[in-house]
């Protein structure tokens, strides 16, 4: 019993409750303060066997504080892991359908374009990193080409029936700035979660987000283009334009819809790899299992298509199943870009911290050195991050290094397609600001000249170390305890006040008031954010200063009172100066503050790119067409037949009464 009691056993939780257990957390500290005064107080009536019994009591009431404390337990109201229910075939058609009536044809040709050919439409990205405390609030601003479709966009061109929806038509024929379009505005690692996430546009008007099953009917549109994409790119040249002639097997069809289903469609997958024991496993790792088992009969496609598409296909929808698309509605602009933006806050959850800074949160200080993971950096036309040092800091180095290592990056790993992209940032200048800026060089428009192998784009971060600006509160730390070792040492050499005489009235006034004193002017010199951004030497240095001073007091006043024996006489031989800053270089470049960016890395956009020429995103808008055009007439065939049944309680009769039962 009494184990369960010391332990927070949720039982006792449940019968005492969190009100109790408050009140007897104040009890137990009022009984504590009562033992304490008993085990130090020498009162007349009072003996060694009263003591020793006040600080044993003292001791279990400690002990009692500290296991049966008035906040419940973590893991007692603890909600749990999510539990994912992938969506059935059922529920895809029925998205899938959605979309297709809801938004016209060249809204999603151009986001099917954009997910499936990024470099091709992104033209800039800038990234603003802001401080705050040991949160950082990033603002990215995406920059996306876009062209107006003509009139005639679609059928004659690309190969498709030139029959034509009314809506499709007006939407086409609309005034510029009157269209809405979807652009993929972020692709998120499933498991990890956008804090104060924000989209907006370039105004700075709220953004409409797609929820996740409208955004999965988009998905499965991009997938089934990509297949169609692939068999007509698995032909000759002189047919690779007619998509509409093309045509998948019912194997083929089977294997399209699985993929779909039970990998892109998946919800959950944060995990790459499942267990072995899918039976025994958890509901996760058996949806790991079927998204394998999904994505690996991909390689069964009939021989229609080429094996350098089936593996493209593969790498497409492996990205896609472990990752969740951002959607937003955006306006069509009037001119030839399209710019919006999106706000995001990491919190402290979020962040690996070192044992360094670990110290650092641990005494309320705020990162010195972070790392920020770079997305879109290699694919836009030019990217820029900036990052403003807090006020009382600078940039004391940035640098870049790549994802899960510690190793520096130097030029010649910033290698595309055999050309080398522009890569500069500023490096150990001692500004207020830090800056990369890279821009892509090279054919940024014909990527099917460049090998596959070649165009992997190195996963980095940048590394920044912040330093504190001379002086600072180190400064105001020496000072300070120059100032008390000067005054220590002069009471201790002369002994004011430890005459035979007494003690003067104005030598304790004076020793009293130097703990204020030096409180006054750490004040003085310091604020929030000064102490938030100084180092960990600075900071003990004033606690040492701070503790000194006050015992140092304490000392001098009970010897003048009690003239204890603590005159010495000390012969100086020489002097010995001792500068060192160990409790920075000790763990300095060790580990890192790591912020876990929900965004993708570059490497997975790179996966992600299927049309690689001008005539490639043409055979790709095609297959868009098409599989809008099947989805209509099946989502047609399926509106007649919902016609013609009629509903579950026409013929059922009346309700019956509760007598007839």
């Amino acid at each position: 019993m009494y184990k369960h009691f010391f332990t927070g056993n949720s039982q006792i939780e449940e019968i005492l409750g969190l009100e109790r257990r408050r009140a007897a957390t104040i009890a137990a500290s009022l009984a504590l303060l009562i033992a304490l005064f008993f085990a130090v107080a020498n009162l007349s009536w009072t003996d060694i066997a009263v003591h020793l019994l006040a600080i044993l009591s003292a001791v279990a009431l400690v002990l009692f504080l500290l296991l049966f404390r008035a906040t419940p337990r973590i893991d007692s109201v603890a909600l749990g892991p999510p539990v994912p229910l992938s969506p059935g075939e059922s529920e895809v058609d029925y998205a899938i359908g959605h979309v297709a009536r809801e938004y016209d044809a060249a809204a999603i040709d151009y986001f099917v374009n954009t997910l499936l050919a990024l470099p091709v439409f992104l033209s800039r990205v800038e990234e603003d990193v802001e401080i705050k405390g040991r949160k950082l609030f990033v603002r990215t601003f995406l920059q996306y080409r876009y062209s107006r479709p003509s009139p005639q966009h679609g059928a004659q061109s690309s190969g498709t029936s030139p029959a034509r929806t009314a809506d499709d038509a007006s939407a086409q024929n609309a005034p510029p700035g009157s269209r809405t379009l979807l652009v993929p505005l972020v692709t998120t690692r499933k498991g990890l979660l956008f804090d104060q996430f924000m989209p907006r546009t370039s105004h700075g008007a709220l953004l409409s987000v797609l929820p996740q099953w409208e955004a999965r009917g988009l998905v499965a549109v991009s997938v089934r283009s990509l297949f169609y994409l692939a068999l007509a790119e698995s032909k000759t040249s002189s047919t690779r334009m007619d998509v509409s002639q093309v045509a998948l097997s019912p194997d083929d069809q089977k294997i399209m819809n699985d993929v779909i289903v039970d990998a892109v469609c998946q919800v959950g997958g944060a995990r790459k790899e499942a267990r072995q024991t899918p039976h025994a496993g958890s509901r996760e790792d058996v949806l790991m299992l079927r998204r394998e088992e999904a994505l690996g009969r991909i390689n069964e496609l009939s021989a229609a298509f080429d094996s350098y598409w089936k593996q493209k296909i593969q790498t497409i929808c492996r990205v896609l199943a472990r990752c969740y698309l951002i959607i937003a509605e955006v306006p069509e602009p009037d001119g030839g870009h399209l710019v919006v933006q999106y706000s995001s806050l990491y919190s402290p959850e979020r962040m690996h911290v070192s044992q360094y800074e670990r110290l650092r949160a641990k005494y309320g200080l705020d990162p010195s050195t972070i790392d920020v993971p770079m997305t879109r950096a290699l694919h836009a036309d030019s990217y820029h991050f900036e990052m403003v040092a807090p006020a009382g800091q600078y940039i004391f180095s940035h640098h870049l290094e790549g994802l899960g290592s510690r190793q520096p990056l130097r030029q010649k790993a910033m290698v595309i397609g055999d050309a080398q992209q522009y890569v500069r940032v500023y490096h150990e200048d001692g500004r207020s600001i830090a800056h990369l800026y890279v821009r892509r060089q090279g054919d940024r428009f014909n990527l099917s000249r460049i090998k596959p192998d070649s165009m992997q784009p190195p996963d980095f971060k940048s590394v920044i170390h912040l330093r504190e600006i001379p002086p600072g509160a180190l400064g105001g730390a020496a000072l300070l305890a120059v100032l008390s070792a000067l005054v220590i040492s002069f009471f201790t050499f002369t002994r004011v006040g430890m005459n035979e005489g007494g003690t003067p009235g104005e030598i304790p006034a004076l020793i009293l008031a130097l703990p204020a004193f030096v409180s006054s002017v750490i004040g003085r010199s310091l604020d929030t954010h000064r102490v938030g951004g100084t180092s960990l030497t600075a900071y003990f240095g004033l606690l040492i200063v701070a503790i000194l001073s006050v015992f140092s007091t304490l000392l001098y006043l009970l010897d003048a009172g009690r003239s204890m024996p603590t005159e010495r006489h000390i012969s100086i031989v020489g002097g010995i100066v001792l500068h060192t800053d160990i409790l920075e270089e000790s763990y300095w470049g060790r580990d890192r503050l790591v912020v876990r960016r929900p965004e993708v890395p570059d490497s997975d956009i790179t996966d992600m790119i299927a049309a690689s020429d001008r005539v490639q995103r043409m055979v790709l808008s095609a297959a868009v067409q098409r599989v809008i055009e099947e989805v209509k007439q099946d989502d047609h065939q399926r509106l007649s037949h919902e016609l013609r049944e009629p509903p579950w309680y026409v013929g059922s009769g009346p309700p019956a009464s509760p007598a007839d039962g």
